[in-house]
């Protein structure tokens, strides 16, 4: 239970920084209109789509995602499945997805603020 909460805390955590981490890229180049409440919310509702998705697509309920069941639920973590299985593995856990997510927003921002596309 303890290592459930755990996990749950930690992937909220790391979603919630890859969210950030693009509502300020946008911010910067004026993509996103509003005041921070609603960069909060949008975190919220990426957050929770994304443990929603993931946790369908997890067919057996192991906390992890196959390839099979990536294509079947999450075509797009199917796509990039090798970038986000780093261990190599053959499974990937919302955790690792996160930190992928994470990764690819900052390598979009640090593009935009060097005038890359």
């Amino acid at each position: 239970m303890k290592r459930t909460l755990t996990f749950a805390v930690t992937a909220i955590t790391a979603v919630t920084l890859m969210m950030l981490a693009t509502a300020c890229a946008q911010d910067a180049q004026g993509g996103m209109q509003g005041a921070s409440g609603n960069r909060r919310q949008r975190i919220a509702q990426f957050q929770q789509m994304l443990e929603q998705r993931f946790e369908q697509a997890d067919s057996n309920h192991d906390g992890k995602l196959t390839l099979a069941e990536a294509k079947a639920g999450m075509p797009r973590v199917a796509e990039h499945f090798d970038q986000i299985d780093t261990a190599r593995r053959g499974y990937v856990t919302l955790r690792e997805l996160d930190r992928y997510l994470l990764q690819q927003a900052r390598q979009r921002r640090a593009q935009q603020q060097n005038g890359g596309t």
